[in-house]
């Protein structure tokens, strides 16, 4: 998946001047396993080995949200209470991202980074890994917008997916 990734990701951070990430599932967690710094001379970037929250990032809930709904129950069983949110809340973020086929929200940890993440599948159509930007906005005008960075990440996410064996959809 790494070797499939890494070309898109680079051919992604060039393009939009953005950082980019890939993130697994780990115990209840999401682990960054792959990572490429955006093309500009400035950035943020989440380290390779980061681990970030399941339910509070980006990638955590699209991850959650394009598991079969056992899977989902069995990966929430690990975050316990009282960390876990309602089955409501679950439900409503569910059914919010499945019907965008993606997240877009600030970040719960950082002021003024927007988080963009879209679902990795495999052939079974569930999400193995999620393609994230930690979404900066730029004053200047030679920067890609958000709305063409979360189209251009949909594109990347999609390609890597068909490179590990995804169906078109």
């Amino acid at each position: 998946m790494i070797a499939a990734a890494l070309p898109e990701m680079e051919a992604l951070t060039r393009e939009v001047g953005q950082s980019c990430h890939l993130a697994v599932h780990s115990a209840g967690e999401m682990l960054v396993i792959a990572q490429v710094d955006s093309s500009l001379q400035m950035g943020f970037a989440v380290h390779v080995g980061a681990r970030v929250g399941l339910l509070t990032s980006a990638s955590g809930r699209v991850f959650l949200s394009f598991q079969k709904d056992d899977e989902r129950e069995r990966v929430l069983a690990l975050q316990g209470q009282p960390a876990r949110p309602s089955t409501q809340a679950v439900t409503a973020f569910v059914a919010r991202i499945q019907k965008s086929g993606y997240e877009s929200v600030p970040s719960d940890l950082i002021r003024g980074v927007t988080n963009m993440s879209y679902p990795v599948l495999d052939s079974s159509g569930r999400c193995c890994a999620a393609l994230t930007i930690p979404f900066l906005q730029w004053d200047a005008d030679n920067h890609a917008s958000k709305a063409v960075t979360r189209v251009r990440l949909g594109a990347a996410a999609q390609a890597v997916s068909s490179a590990i064996g995804a169906l078109p959809e």
